[in-house]
């Protein structure tokens, strides 16, 4: 799963992003949802968990969950969420909000 911090609003139409996915990643403060969109808005794979305050690893475990799904593919990843702020300005990852 290649994660780029680009903007997710291309059109997965479009050229060569047709084979991406867009990933939704909302954390907030007890729970973390992810969701694997592909073509035609189609969820792939979603993820909902609590996180007992320890977003870090809970994110790197749904991320290596969500990497089987998408092997090689790009992926295309946005923010949300309470805790999900601080995470995009860390990473450089866009922000849904």
């Amino acid at each position: 799963m290649n994660i780029l911090p680009d903007d997710c609003s291309i059109p997965l139409a479009a050229n060569r992003f047709q084979d991406a996915f867009r990933l939704g990643i909302d954390v907030g403060s007890t729970t973390s949802k992810l969701a694997l969109v592909g073509a035609h808005n189609t969820i792939v794979q979603s993820i909902y968990q609590r996180h007992q305050a320890d977003v870090t690893d809970t994110l790197l475990k749904e991320l290596r969950e969500l990497a089987g799904t998408a092997g090689d593919r790009e992926v295309y990843p946005v923010f949300t969420g309470s805790a999900g702020m601080g995470l995009a300005e860390r990473t450089g990852i866009a922000s849904g909000n």
